[in-house]
């Protein structure tokens, strides 16, 4: 039905009223601080406090360096990330209490939940409220303090590859692309019980979905900041977190190294060996599948 007689004004009514909505339902958070009595810096309509990090003036680190200098001795601060308000602590005593006497209260993570993905939903990382509690409690006794201190030779012998590895080259180092490797390699060690030869060059699969993560597509960009910012878009257009292909990758290295370690004798006491030990009990086996 035509408001009026005129297609093209009728067009200009609908966009100002969408407009006007779009703008009501961005700003709707813009008081929350003011009315706390809680400094802050008045947000910007729609991108809030972000707009430097938005166009990439500025790191969301440094942005958060500046602004905690900026507002000085006081315990806390608000920011807005579009149309979120935010509350960062300053205070060492209240940062102790939220972690260690009240953390309860503070499980939370601020990543996004998607609970389309099956991955995810079972990652503590994305994990929120009983949940996480949940897989906490079944995950903790891999993190032990004797635990920990069995994966030490492994990240130690991983230093010694990386040594080896500055030795060989005869040219210019690129740092962001050694230190990848170096970070995969730890981590495929310690958590998949095997080795990745990054350092070696001859997992050129692999290699190649980590400069992937580097360098990430214009459409991972998006996904990763919607889910650090923008929850509403995760299930909305059922994003997921990162490369798809690496994740794949790192499950299917997962599983192999779990079914390869499952039935063997030989032991090294990494997460494999710590995992299929835990498999074997009633808990775990009622709180994780493995297929």
């Amino acid at each position: 039905m035509a408001l009026t007689t005129s297609l093209l004004l009728d067009t200009a009514i609908l966009l100002t009223i969408i407009i006007f909505l779009l703008y009501k339902f961005y700003t709707r958070n813009n008081n929350f601080f003011k009315k706390r009595a809680v400094k802050h810096i008045p947000p910007t309509p729609f991108l809030g406090n972000f707009v430097e990090v938005l166009f990439l003036n500025k790191h969301s680190a440094v942005w958060i360096k500046d602004l905690y200098d900026k507002f000085g001795d006081v315990p806390y601060f608000g920011v807005y990330i579009f149309d979120v308000p935010y509350l960062v602590i300053k205070s060492p005593e209240i940062i102790k209490n939220i972690v260690v006497k009240d953390f309860q209260h503070f499980v939370d993570r601020t990543m996004a939940s998607a609970r389309h993905d099956a991955v995810q939903t079972n990652m503590m990382f994305f994990q929120k409220g009983e949940e996480w509690k949940a897989t906490r409690s079944k995950m903790s006794p891999v993190f032990t303090s004797g635990k920990l201190k069995a994966m030490c030779p492994m990240l130690v012998a991983n230093s010694f590859r990386l040594v080896e590895y500055i030795k060989s080259r005869h040219q210019k180092i690129d740092l962001e692309d050694m230190s990848s490797k170096y970070v995969a390699e730890g981590i495929f060690r310690v958590f998949f019980g095997m080795e990745a030869h990054l350092m070696d060059e001859t997992n050129k699969e692999f290699a190649e979905l980590l400069i992937k993560t580097q360098h990430p597509s214009l459409k991972i960009a998006i996904s990763i900041f919607c889910y650090l910012y923008q929850h509403r878009f995760v299930d909305w257009f059922k994003l997921t977190f990162g490369d798809p292909k690496l994740r794949s990758y790192c499950v299917e290295a997962f599983r192999e190294a779990l079914k390869a370690r499952e039935n063997s004798t030989f032991r090294v006491n990494d997460l494999i060996d710590i995992i299929n030990d835990l498999k074997k009990t009633k808990e775990f086996k009622d709180t994780f599948e493995f297929e």
